[in-house]
């Protein structure tokens, strides 16, 4: 859908300065961006969630939220408890971790201990940790067989926060299952390109909301179905 979406917008608004996606979303961004194609594209995000599911399965692990600017503590009591790490790099005031299970459920507990609260445990497979090191491994094997071309525009990717380059996309995209993303640091460096106009597309409004505690002063947009789409079109049309 999100892909669709971007090539509706594409037909009527000027050209994108950059792209950015968080963790799946970047296989989306590429797609729009032209350097992979959206049937190649479809299956390898397929293949991926089934690499991730069996490392789920083989070793259990979760993750949570936790929401809190006091970042550098948790960081720092993460480092005190194997098997938990931090997996998400969203904003100056929400990060993620993930890792074992009974090892989050220590790290929130403590968390809690100290006055960090809203931590929320989520019942998914701990993403962008060294748990999901089968999974990269069986990635690896099936992008050696995928085609990538150059993007059309710059796709900042959430393991580097540098622009994805054809020659190294497969490695960082298998890395990225294992590394932590910084999807703010990339919100930072879409700016860098001076971007101040975001739009979103897809369900939900999590990425927009990101770009509301990163770049308050960024305009922000958000499409999700055939109204917000029109929406968003008919304000954007305008201003170009």
């Amino acid at each position: 859908m999100s892909v669709g979406i971007a090539r509706v917008l594409a037909q009527e608004l000027p050209v994108p300065a950059g792209m950015l996606g968080l963790s799946l979303g970047e296989y989306a961004a590429l797609t729009a961006a032209g350097s992979l194609t959206l049937a190649d594209g479809v299956q390898l995000v397929a293949d991926r969630a089934r690499y991730m599911a069996a490392a789920g399965q083989a070793v259990p692990g979760k993750m949570a939220a936790v929401m809190t600017d006091r970042q550098d503590e948790v960081r720092r009591l993460v480092q005190t408890i194997d098997g938990v790490y931090v997996a998400n790099n969203n904003t100056a005031s929400q990060l993620v971790v993930g890792g074992r299970e009974e090892a989050v459920d220590t790290l929130v507990a403590q968390l809690k201990q100290q006055g960090i609260k809203r931590a929320m445990t989520l019942k998914v497979v701990a993403s962008h940790t060294p748990l999901m090191q089968p999974a990269a491994e069986q990635l690896a094997n099936r992008l050696a067989s995928v085609p990538f071309g150059p993007t059309t525009v710059p796709v900042i990717s959430n393991t580097t926060v540098q622009p994805f380059v054809a020659g190294t996309v497969k490695g960082t995209l298998v890395r990225q299952l294992t590394n932590p993303t910084h999807f703010g640091a990339g919100l930072q460096a879409l700016s860098s390109l001076g971007v101040d106009r975001f739009v979103e597309v897809g369900p939900g409004h999590t990425l927009s909301s990101f770009v509301k505690q990163t770049l308050p002063n960024a305009e922000r947009y958000h499409v999700s179905d055939i109204a917000s789409l029109n929406e968003v079109r008919g304000a954007l049309v305008a201003k170009s």
